[in-house]
């Protein structure tokens, strides 16, 4: 995951090779739980969060590639669209002290992130989804240009018969909406943690998640 796909067409050989090898993996993975040590492996977390970019007027401002090169860190990575940017921490040890790690290394790369923005008129927001993003943004030409996102895209669509995403929110507002491509995932952000348990303990925390 986040390694760029060199491929840019998939047929049905492809298919049946990705199956193969999934297979392959599983039962790997099973033979590697049946001979390990019940107690391998320690606890210890990380996290990654979804940045979007905006300029002076908060609107989503697509400038992830520019942002990216000035910064040049393995833990700045591209996001779906152009205007989202995602912030990895290392992993760190589930100990005293581990959430003020996290945040020093947040505020870090946060703060280098931020500088690069100040120089192009843009600054970035950590929030679920943009109120001022417009619908006409999420279009394919601020696609992030990396052929996995494209290749995402065309796959959703081959499965679908390209029939339009349909989206229908009912809350105390209701969002009814049809879109032509993936981009709609643009419209969320997320900080999510990740979490590394002993493998005894692995299905429960599996089957709680």
């Amino acid at each position: 995951m986040g390694e760029e796909v060199r491929q840019e067409r998939f047929g049905e050989a492809d298919f049946a090779r990705f199956a193969a090898r999934l297979g392959e993996e599983t039962e790997a993975l099973g033979r590697w739980f049946d001979a390990s040590d019940p107690e391998e492996g320690g606890e210890c977390a990380g996290f990654e969060l979804e940045l979007c970019l905006v300029d002076g007027r908060q609107r989503p401002a697509p400038e992830n590639q520019e942002i990216l090169a000035a910064v040049a860190d393995p833990h700045l990575v591209p996001e779906l669209s152009r205007f989202n940017l995602e912030l990895n921490s290392d992993p760190h040890p589930v100990a005293p002290g581990l959430l003020s790690a996290l945040r020093a290394e947040l505020e870090a790369l946060g703060a280098r992130v931020d500088r690069e923005a100040e120089g192009r008129g843009l600054h970035f927001l950590m929030i679920g989804t943009l109120p001022t993003l417009p619908e006409a943004a999420l279009t394919l030409e601020n696609m992030s240009p990396l052929h996995r996102y494209h290749l995402l895209n065309e796959e959703v669509l081959r499965q679908r018969r390209g029939r339009p995403l349909h989206l229908d929110i009912r809350g105390r507002e209701r969002l009814v909406t049809d879109h032509a491509d993936v981009m709609l995932e643009a419209a969320a952000t997320s900080l999510q943690v990740h979490l590394q348990v002993p493998l005894a303990r692995s299905r429960r925390f599996y089957n709680a998640a």
